[in-house]
């Protein structure tokens, strides 16, 4: 039976397969705009930068797609976005990716950028397309974009810098950011690299995915939340929290370590903590206004570990089903009709890329939750 989470699920995999703000052709084919500005009046404005941490995540959800639908669609544009990635690698690492407009500046000269945590979620989304095509020559080039990851970012098996220049040299930007800091959100790099320890059984990644989860752990506070930006201990960004906990939830789960999971299940637990009066996940636990990433992402790690939190953490299922309630309906509030695609915040008018991709995977889990089919065994291989 179609229901609304339906229909604005199919609207969102539309958006994302065959909108502009997936790039089909020219020297940029395959990539993906991070956000579509819809008060811009040009196509500069609108589409103001090339997105590559998002272009990642681009083969994660469509691979999540296609296992779905069988739909070759999903298989051409991840085509298209594989050699998007192979033409650009630096030293076989992606940079932040490349502005269309020169004025565009809210993130730096991104084009001298290379993130740690970007190529971790390139590296997830090629192992990705690689569960789903066995193409070896993207095996390839995960393990290569793996070994630059660990050979620059990382010194005796611990991360050492979250951002580097193009000229692999450690960069002094946005030091007030947590974005260009070392921190808990790197448990996400887990995913990757415990991917590709189960596909090559190369002890290494699987060593790298244990120090970035027991860094995460080291940053966690008595009550579950997770530090992320060091300069503000006692602010805590949600979006970067979550990430934290996705990590260690997916590491804990596939390792069978107990530890690890109820690591990242008090994460979540603290994040139902802070959630709004609107329902929703906000920023910070200072700033109240909601995001639509940090609410679909809470969402998601609801329906995939609730029972987890019952059993180990003791919840109420009532507690963890009224939340589930709240948030999918704050995820829809942020749907912008006009556009098929949700939007950042509130007080944006962007149509946000991750966004629509983080929110469609928690509407199909929902989905497929209520219609009493597997939500975890099959699915978290395709985390996003």
């Amino acid at each position: 039976m179609k229901n609304k989470e339906f229909e604005l699920a199919k609207d969102l995999q539309n958006w994302l397969l065959h909108s502009d703000i997936r790039i089909t052709a020219g020297e940029d084919c395959g990539g993906f705009f991070g956000w579509k500005n819809l008060d811009a009046l040009d196509e500069a404005g609108k589409y103001p930068y090339i997105y590559n941490e998002i272009t990642g995540y681009s083969l994660s959800c469509f691979s999540y797609l296609y296992t779905e639908t069988n739909d070759v669609e999903y298989l051409e544009a991840m085509k298209q976005t594989v050699e998007y990635i192979q033409k650009n690698m630096i030293n076989n690492l992606l940079n932040t990716g490349k502005r269309k407009n020169e004025n565009f500046t809210e993130k730096g000269m991104i084009e001298n950028q290379i993130y740690s945590f970007d190529n971790g979620m390139v590296l997830a989304g090629l192992l990705n397309y690689y569960k789903v095509t066995k193409d070896q020559v993207v095996l390839k080039m995960a393990e290569k974009l793996a070994n630059a990851l660990i050979k620059y970012f990382f010194k005796n098996d611990q991360l050492c810098y979250a951002l580097l220049d193009v000229n692999l040299s450690p960069l002094n930007y946005g030091s007030e950011k947590w974005s260009t800091q070392i921190g808990s959100y790197h448990a996400k790099l887990g995913i990757g690299l415990i991917d590709l320890y189960r596909i090559t059984g190369n002890e290494t990644y699987l060593k790298i995915c244990g120090s970035l989860c027991e860094l995460a752990t080291s940053m966690q506070n008595d009550e579950g939340s997770f530090l992320n930006n060091l300069d503000k201990n006692d602010q805590i960004y949600l979006h970067p929290h979550l990430y934290a906990c996705e990590g260690l939830t997916y590491v804990g789960f596939i390792k069978n370590d107990r530890k690890l999971l109820i690591n990242g299940l008090k994460g979540i637990e603290w994040a139902i903590s802070n959630m709004t009066i609107m329902g929703g996940v906000p920023r910070s636990n200072v700033d109240l206004n909601d995001q639509a990433d940090c609410t679909s992402q809470l969402l998601r790690l609801l329906i995939l570990y609730g029972k987890e939190l019952e059993v180990y953490l003791k919840l109420p299922r009532d507690k963890i089903e009224k939340a589930m309630d709240s948030l999918l309906v704050r995820v829809m509030s942020f749907f912008i009709n006009s556009e098929k695609a949700i939007k950042y915040n509130e007080q944006s008018n962007f149509a946000c890329t991750w966004c629509s991709m983080f929110s469609l995977q928690a509407l199909d889990l929902w989905n497929k939750r209520n219609n009493n089919k597997d939500v975890r065994h099959s699915k978290i291989e395709f985390f996003i």
